[in-house]
């Protein structure tokens, strides 16, 4: 089950996070329902994070509970696979 997700560490640095909802799989502001309604349990920041520099900018957020069933691909007309050779 997917609870983790990515998230710029400069967004998540000394703030509050009792007070954030995360809402995934929203095309309109107005179709908000608990299922797609998520708070953050939990933020790791890269140990390295530099607030100043932005360096390591990337945390982890724990949401409280699983978002497997929400996440879909969009479908696309082309993929480019790109390689060194």
């Amino acid at each position: 089950m997917i609870s983790y997700g990515p998230e710029p560490a400069h967004c998540l640095y000394s703030i509050d996070i009792s007070n954030i909802e995360i809402r995934i799989c929203i095309t309109n502001s107005n179709d908000i329902s608990y299922e797609n309604l998520f708070s953050i349990q939990k933020v790791i920041l890269h140990k390295d994070f530099n607030p100043n520099t932005y360096k390591n900018d990337i945390a982890l957020i724990r949401l409280d509970r699983s978002i497997i069933q929400m996440l879909y691909l969009p479908r696309f007309t082309h993929i480019y696979v790109f390689t060194s050779e």
